[in-house]
């Protein structure tokens, strides 16, 4: 049995604790440009990906390819991130990447994660041209 995505996040920020605890600050599944943009004006929008990696119970760890794919509205596929890493016996691996994405068009834009090749993991994320509406809930509030 291969490895698989215990957790594939968008966040603000990652703080790393001494202990080696990872903790999530503000998840997003949705970003507002706050004005309208084009592929030739972009939004650039630096997030990061926190993915968290375990073995199968049944083998031995072994180092892990992940490679990280972003699929546009329009379905176009672009390699934004590749590693391999160790898994440690005692469970697995965290990656914590930060990303610089450039978003053309709004739209709903696919964080693709794979692991040795296939694919473990989707990540959505929803691209708004303008401002949230006046009373609206917060994009983590949203349901």
């Amino acid at each position: 049995m291969p490895p698989y995505v215990q957790a594939a996040l968008i966040c603000d920020k990652v703080l790393i604790e001494g202990d080696g605890t990872f903790s999530i600050i503000r998840a997003i599944d949705r970003v507002f440009a706050g004005a309208e943009f084009t592929e030739k004006d972009p939004l650039l929008f630096t997030c990061h990906l926190m993915i968290c990696v375990r073995p199968s119970v049944s083998e031995a760890p072994a180092p892990v390819q992940v490679r990280i794919e972003i699929i546009s509205p329009s379905g176009k596929r672009q390699m934004i991130g590749g590693k391999t890493v160790a898994m440690a016996s005692f469970g697995g691996a965290n990656l914590n990447n930060v990303l610089v994405v450039q978003f053309g068009t709004p739209g709903v834009y696919r964080f693709v994660i794979s692991l040795n090749g296939q694919e473990a993991s989707r990540v959505s994320l929803d691209v708004v041209a303008g401002a949230p509406a006046v009373g609206a809930p917060a994009p983590a509030d949203a349901g």
